[in-house]
């Protein structure tokens, strides 16, 4: 008599597929650029209704060798506008009094920064140095207790920038004591431009004393920071012998940015890589592209909007803090992501400020800090170091 033959059993579709995912996974190792592309995003979507094959390319070239260098090391650079010679050696003085700082916005890190700077010109305005207080939801935890300890008299800025808030020898006992001379956050949490015989003594608007304390930040970043931007470099541009030079850095800042400017639709973006290209006389059909931005449906349309030519090179926060992305575009999303996180998005968000560096030409909307920064490096730091090499389109000024 012939056995019938046996339903298939539980255990058994368990492995038949383990097997077919390890098979897709092995597949999707062979393609090491990573392209938006491959698949239809949705805002909706959480990190595993995203494809097999997408969630594992997230995961490729984390430790790449680090065979390519920055152009600049941003853990030495010379400071060259006045007003930020003037921040460092106002910071330095260890005669002056010192202020508390312990107002950290609930917005992003671009506009977390920019106010940093605005209170550091306000304590110049008062003759008084400055000093962070308090925890910072962009500092890396796990990286920066390696290096500095949990000491509570420590700013929080030093791990990234150590020497924009150097101590002084009275300093700890100050910070301990809770006996500051002055406070920069006013009453209602707000810090106003407050510093109008800095600016005139300086002949700056407020978009010099932006790029200024920009300048001073980022001249003598941490090897914390640097070696996390070297590391993403390697990741990005792993795959080709070396970084093209030239590279143009596209900002697509979208997500919950809608609620505060119109959002330019993906079309001014490429159009304005091409009048870069033209302008140089490079083909239209052919440009290496650095694309910066959290948001999935930019890449995505950033991906199907380009000639087949243009290579396009993902920023590595993207691709890495996608997994751990807000649903949809919660109104401050990314504050939130780095809380949850630990601070981690922090680090990881400013080494890809040095990697966007890269480039000479940018594309931008200077509504949104995050451009902001990009153009104050631009100016103050990458300029200045190539003979003023770079250009710019700004597709939603804002800045002033």
């Amino acid at each position: 008599m012939v056995e019938p033959p046996r339903p298939l059993t539980a255990s058994f579709l368990l492995i038949l597929r383990k097997c077919m995912i390890v098979v897709v996974a092995l597949v999707v190792c062979g393609n090491a650029l990573w392209t938006a592309s491959y698949y239809k995003l949705h805002t909706e979507l959480s990190w595993w209704d995203y494809p097999m094959e997408i969630r594992t390319s997230f995961r490729q070239n984390t430790t790449a060798p680090l065979h390519k260098k920055l152009r600049f090391d941003w853990t030495n650079l010379e400071l060259s506008s006045p007003l930020a010679i003037g921040m460092q050696q106002h910071q330095t003085n260890c005669k002056l009094e010192l202020a508390k700082y312990w107002h950290r916005n609930a917005y992003g890190l671009g506009s977390d920064l920019h106010v940093w700077g605005q209170a550091l010109c306000n304590a110049m305005n008062q003759g008084v140095r400055m000093r962070s207080t308090g925890s910072w939801i962009w500092r890396d935890i796990n990286s920066c207790s390696k290096i500095q300890g949990e000491e509570s008299s420590m700013s929080p800025m030093s791990c990234y920038f150590p020497q924009v808030e150097p101590p002084c020898p009275q300093d700890k006992q100050i910070v301990l004591q809770n006996a500051f001379a002055a406070n920069l956050t006013s009453s209602g949490y707000i810090v106003q431009n407050a510093c109008k015989a800095i600016m005139k003594r300086f002949k700056a608007t407020i978009s010099d004393v932006r790029a200024a304390a920009t300048e001073f930040l980022f001249s003598r970043v941490s090897p914390i920071v640097q070696d996390e931007a070297l590391r993403q470099l390697n990741r990005i541009f792993g795959n080709i012998d070396t970084i093209p030079s030239d590279l143009i850095t596209v900002h697509i800042r979208w997500g919950d940015k809608y609620r505060e400017m119109k959002l330019q639709p993906v079309q001014n973006y490429t159009q304005a890589v091409q009048q870069l290209l033209e302008a140089s006389n490079r083909p239209i059909d052919q440009a290496n592209i650095f694309l910066a931005t959290e948001d999935p449906k930019a890449v995505q349309a950033f991906q199907s909007a380009a000639p087949d030519g243009w290579k396009i090179y993902v920023d590595a926060y993207f691709s890495e803090m996608l997994p751990h992305r807000r649903p949809g575009n919660e109104f401050n999303g990314n504050p939130r992501m780095s809380k949850a996180l630990d601070g981690k998005p922090g680090l990881v968000a400013l080494a890809s400020l040095l990697v966007a560096m890269e480039a000479n030409d940018f594309v931008l909307t200077t509504k949104s800090n995050w451009s902001r920064l990009l153009n104050e490096l631009r100016k103050n730091i990458v300029d200045p170091r190539c003979g003023q090499c770079t250009r710019m389109i700004d597709l939603q000024p804002g800045e002033h």
